[in-house]
Parts: C-alpha cells; structure tokens; sequence
C-alpha cells in the first residue's frame, strides 16, 4: 500500500513539475512585447523626419531577433530587448549596420563587450567590411525599467 501511494505521489510531483514549467515557458513567451509595441520603442530613438521610414529589429514570440518593418530610409532601429532590465532603443545610419550585425554575431558566440570592440576593429582594419566614409550617428534611447511600461510602449520621465 505505501509503495502505491509513494508512485503516486512521485506521479503528482511529475505532473506538477510539468505544469509550472509550461507555465514559466507561457510567462517567458508572454514578456515579448507586441510587435507594435516594440517598433513604437525602437522609434523613439529615431530623428523626428526619419522615422516613418525606418526600418526596426525586434523580437518574436520566440525571443528570436527579427525583422519587424522594412525600411525605406537611412536609418535602422532596435527595439528593447526583453531580456534586459532596463529599457533601451537604438537608430544609426545603414550603413554602419555591416559593423552592427557582426556585433551581434560576436555576441551570440558570447564574446564578452571588450572582445566585441576588438573583434570589430580587427576586421574593419583587415578590410572585412568598410565603415561610413561620411559622419554617423548611433542614437541610443534609455530608460531604467521602472520608467517603462511594455504593455503601452510609454516611457516616463
């Protein structure tokens, strides 16, 4: 009798177990804001005559980073990434985005900022992708998260 009631309770353990984990994955899925959300982020870093024609990165219900409008202008913009605490957008030129997206392939391999910077610099100076010949600009948005509300997309103070 002790035996049955040990696997069943081991049995209601596991389900249990199961649950709350699809409920985290739900929670972890559900922080990504909308799309709309995050482009409406992302383009508060963005000049005033450039944003309609932006173009934005963000995330999908996935936490993948993505494409969230094409652009039709010079500048491209990231929205917040949900992972981080605190809230933080971005817009430069496109033409710097060669030099962003190997930032973020570094990244992704875990290379620390330092190893970043350095990496870059290396393959800039090795001719594996050339910088702007005119000035650029890297505007970045930023606000600690308690001044930001990802269910409207509103940045306070």
């Amino acid at each position: 009798m002790r035996c049955e009631a040990r696997n069943d309770n081991i049995h209601l353990m596991k389900q249990l177990f199961t649950f709350l984990m699809v409920i985290a994955a739900t929670a972890v899925l559900a922080q990504v804001p909308s799309m709309e959300i995050q482009i409406k982020g992302a383009l508060l870093a963005a000049p005033t005559d450039s944003k309609d024609g932006a173009m934005v990165y963000g995330y999908n219900d996935k936490s993948e980073f993505v494409v969230l409008r094409k652009g039709t202008n010079e500048m491209v913009c990231i929205a917040d990434d949900p992972k981080q605490e605190n809230f933080s957008a971005s817009c430069y030129h496109k033409d710097l985005e060669p030099f962003m997206e190997r930032g973020r392939e570094l990244k992704k391999q875990g290379k620390s900022p330092k190893e970043i910077l350095d990496q870059r610099e290396a393959d800039v100076k090795a001719g594996k992708f050339k910088m702007p010949a005119q000035p650029t600009n890297l505007i970045v948005y930023y606000a600690p998260a308690a001044n930001y509300n990802a269910q409207t997309g509103e940045v306070t103070n």
